[in-house]
């Protein structure tokens, strides 16, 4: 878990530590291919501190969070600190805390040679999304009865359908980590979408591998084409819910709570989607 920089970098921010350089040849020893190589614990200091980054570009990062109070969601007390691990918000029962080294901007240095589709969304406006979806999850904790994509989906879905009620200007894109282009995409072709998923017969697969491939932040979903968003089976679950929610008569909120999801192949013909 040690903090990696590429080794183009000064050597002032890489580390000369046992292990991380190799004296002899004058080399820094990769840790991840051939260019990533231990930072210094200066380096790491630096990066982790938004207040050295409180300049024109990066001042207005850290803006008060505003939830809708309407939306019947208790919100625990809310920290900021500095989180030197992958999780961007800590939480339980009583409290949150937003790690603010994870919002610090797409164009900081410290997420140089992170994958685009991840660094793109280091980015402040992310916080009430994430932050809406750990108290929403923690406190309707995923528990399936088999443990399908389509259960998954469901839970997904209903996640994002209470959060889009919890979150002023809610941006599906934003929740989602797409771009508006792909979110554009996702709508065009959302019949063709679905369909596939279909003919794969894949909504009731089970192995946690395959389904984090539908469900989990990546480049692209391997079920569909190169031009989908990772995620992409997620949006479909919340097209599903919101469905489901229309027909039924139902609240998000309700349906998380009676998890509607263990009932995957009862609420998907209630919710009368057909990929559109």
């Amino acid at each position: 878990n040690r903090s990696l920089l590429n080794k183009k970098n000064a050597s002032l921010l890489l580390s000369k530590a046992k292990g991380d350089y190799d004296a002899s040849k004058g080399t820094y020893i990769p840790k991840d291919a051939s260019t990533w190589v231990t930072a210094s614990r200066p380096a790491v200091a630096y990066y982790v501190d938004p207040r050295n980054f409180l300049i024109d570009e990066y001042v207005f990062s850290f803006e008060a969070l505003n939830f809708n109070e309407k939306a019947n969601i208790k919100f625990p007390k809310i920290f900021t600190a500095i989180i030197p691990y992958n999780q961007s918000i800590l939480i339980n029962d009583s409290t949150a805390i937003i790690g603010l080294n994870h919002y610090l901007g797409k164009n900081h240095p410290a997420y140089e040679g992170f994958p685009s589709f991840r660094r793109n969304f280091k980015i402040s406006d992310k916080i009430p999304y994430d932050l809406a979806e750990a108290i929403i999850k923690t406190k309707y904790p995923y528990t399936p009865k088999e443990n399908t994509l389509l259960e998954r989906m469901l839970y997904e879905g209903t996640v994002a359908m209470i959060a889009s009620e919890v979150i002023p200007d809610f941006k599906e894109n934003l929740f989602f980590n797409f771009s508006s282009e792909q979110l554009l995409w996702c709508k065009k072709n959302e019949a063709k979408l679905w369909n596939q998923l279909l003919i794969d017969e894949s909504l009731y697969i089970s192995s946690g591998s395959i389904i984090a491939q539908y469900l989990n932040p990546a480049p692209f979903t391997p079920a569909f084409t190169q031009d989908s968003p990772g995620m992409a089976c997620r949006w479909l679950g919340m097209r599903i819910v919101n469905s489901y929610i229309d027909n039924s008569g139902t609240s998000a909120l309700i349906a998380i709570t009676k998890s509607i999801y263990q009932e995957s192949q009862a609420t998907l013909i209630n919710s009368k989607y057909n990929g559109k």
